[in-house]
């Protein structure tokens, strides 16, 4: 499988690792009756010690985005902002975590949301996360065996607990923030909407 990957310095605001932009074409998409795009962009922050440190393997994090996001949006070039390496920075020197491979995976779609799951429509995003990108990524830097975990936002949270669930063989963590729900059917919420008044 043909790979591209350039180093660039993302953020350039106090973080102490390297980033790579990262792209291939993904098979799991090939077909789809959307014509979303196959080729696939990932964001991988390595930690500081990993260009001097050749013979580590470090523990890695799929991070997953929301449905109206891309893997940029994790990173930020404004010091104010929460941004996830300068966050993993500041845990990594309190001693809080041991380093780890960051890798902001690109499920982003044409119909308002993948859900990082198989459609004949779209595209098999649930295969690109679960094993293609797993694949691709793992082949290409140095991880720590049994030390994958999988971490997303909104739909990312959603379909972070998704791939936990029904591939717990794969991630040793899972941990989702504010992870979104799709109503598959009719649902009359509004009958509950008292539900909070009464505790």
């Amino acid at each position: 499988m043909e790979t591209h990957s350039t180093q660039e310095p993302l953020n350039t605001n106090c973080s102490q690792g390297v980033f790579e932009r990262f792209s291939f074409d993904a098979t799991s998409l090939k077909g789809n009756l959307a014509g979303e795009n196959e080729t696939r962009n990932l964001i991988v922050y390595l930690p500081a010690s990993y260009a001097s440190s050749s013979e580590r393997n470090y523990p890695i994090v799929y991070v997953l985005h929301g449905m109206y996001g891309a893997p940029e949006n994790w990173f930020s070039q404004l010091p104010t902002d929460p941004s996830m390496d300068r966050v993993l920075d500041r845990l990594v020197q309190s001693g809080d975590v041991e380093e780890m491979i960051l890798v902001a995976v690109d499920c982003t779609s044409s119909l308002e949301g993948a859900w990082y799951l198989n459609s004949p429509v779209s595209g098999n995003f649930f295969d690109l996360l679960t094993q293609e990108t797993i694949d691709v990524v793992e082949s290409k830097y140095r991880v720590k065996a049994g030390k994958r975990a999988i971490f997303g936002h909104s739909m990312g949270g959603f379909g972070a607990l998704y791939a936990a669930m029904y591939r717990p063989d794969l991630y040793q963590a899972c941990a989702a923030l504010s992870p979104a729900g799709m109503m598959m059917r009719q649902h009359a919420y509004q009958q509950h909407a008292d539900f909070s008044k009464n505790r």
